[in-house]
């Protein structure tokens, strides 16, 4: 198995590709692979550096915008009291988006908000009241 290259050699063959040297002298100078060497050339060359940036925003964007969040979060202060399906039906006629019970449980456990004290509370309540 293959050894990774430690910080100094990194850095020093960051810095002879800077300096314009070809990626095959940079290679023998650091002692790494050619393909390496010719990797970090061509990153570089895209990214400015030998390391790959970080992608913010990796996969799916989420359906409910944050500003959707605060507004679920402080309906969800009003009445503790509504069910989950009930917070998707009220975010769907507010503001037009359509969410699965799954859903807003992650955007309440994102919030540090359980489940338990909402279904202790409206398994008390009667369904008249629950309308309100």
């Amino acid at each position: 198995m293959v050894r990774p290259l430690g910080t100094v050699a990194r850095t020093k063959a960051e810095h002879l590709l800077y300096a314009h040297w070809k990626p095959p002298a940079v290679a023998n100078e650091t002692k790494c692979g050619r393909a390496t060497a010719y990797r970090w050339n061509q990153r570089i060359q895209m990214y400015r550096t030998i390391d790959i940036p970080y992608a913010q925003s990796a996969g799916r964007p989420r359906r409910i915008t944050t500003a959707a969040k605060e507004w679920l979060l402080e309906y969800h202060a009003r009445r503790p009291w509504a069910y989950q399906d009930e917070l998707a039906i009220a975010l769907e006629e507010e503001w037009g988006i359509m969410v699965s019970q799954p859903t807003i449980c992650r955007v309440l456990k994102d919030s540090k908000i359980s489940r338990k004290k909402g279904q202790r509370v409206g398994q008390k309540r009667n369904l008249e009241l629950r309308v309100e």
